[in-house]
């Protein structure tokens, strides 16, 4: 499983719980974070479901291209995210 938190003093259970709370201020940036590092099967697998994908994606795609690991991925995450509506 790829670590997406390595340059975060966080734990990965604390970060994975995070996730589950959308009303979270932490929310958005660890969601963000796992677009941006994770490959999208471990993403789906591990960290997010995709009810919470399709439901907040349109609010993190203006974050992913900031993160410099993410830029490129904008397109791929797009495509799937039409795919899935």
């Amino acid at each position: 499983m790829t670590n997406p938190i390595w340059d975060m003093a966080i734990s990965l259970k604390e970060f994975k719980r995070t996730l589950k709370n959308p009303r979270s201020e932490r929310f958005l940036p660890f969601f963000v974070r796992v677009l941006c590092r994770v490959p999208f099967r471990e993403a789906f697998r591990h960290f997010i479901s995709v009810r919470v994908y399709k439901k907040h994606y349109p609010k993190a795609r203006r974050f992913v291209n900031s993160d410099p690991l993410g830029a490129g991925r904008v397109p791929f995450w797009d495509f799937l995210y039409k795919q899935m509506k």
